[in-house]
C-alpha cells in the first residue's frame, strides 16, 4: 500500500515540475519582454513558491501518516529526562533568588 501512495506523489511532483517548466519557458518567450525586471523576478519567485507549495501539499498527507512515530517506551524516557533536567535547572534558578533576596 505504502509503495503505491508513494508512486502517485512521485508521478504528481514530476507533472508539478514539468508543469512548472512549461510555465517558465512560456513566460521568458511570451510575457517576459513587456514587464521590467523587477516584476520578472517576482512572477519567478512566486512561481517557485507556488510550484514547492504543491508538492509540499501533495506529500504532506503521506508525511503525517507514515512519518517519524516513537516506537516503545524509549522516548518517553528521553523527554521524561529532558524534562526533569529542565525542571530542576529552573528550582535552581528560584532558589538562587530567594537566597539573594533573603541577603
Amino acid at each position: 500500500m505504502r509503495t503505491r501512495e508513494m508512486a502517485w506523489r512521485g508521478v504528481a511532483s514530476m507533472v508539478i515540475f514539468l508543469g512548472w517548466v512549461i510555465f517558465i519557458t512560456l513566460f521568458a518567450l511570451l510575457w517576459a519582454p513587456s514587464l521590467d525586471l523587477f516584476q520578472n523576478i517576482v512572477i519567478l519567485i512566486a512561481s517557485i513558491v507556488g510550484a514547492c507549495l504543491l508538492v509540499g501539499m501533495v506529500w504532506m498527507a503521506y508525511g503525517l501518516r507514515y512519518g517519524w512515530e516513537p516506537s516503545g517506551e524509549k522516548w518517553k524516557e528521553h523527554i521524561g529526562a529532558a524534562v526533569e533536567e529542565a525542571i530542576k535547572e529552573k528550582v535552581k534558578e528560584k532558589l538562587e533568588e530567594l537566597d539573594t533576596e533573603r541577603e
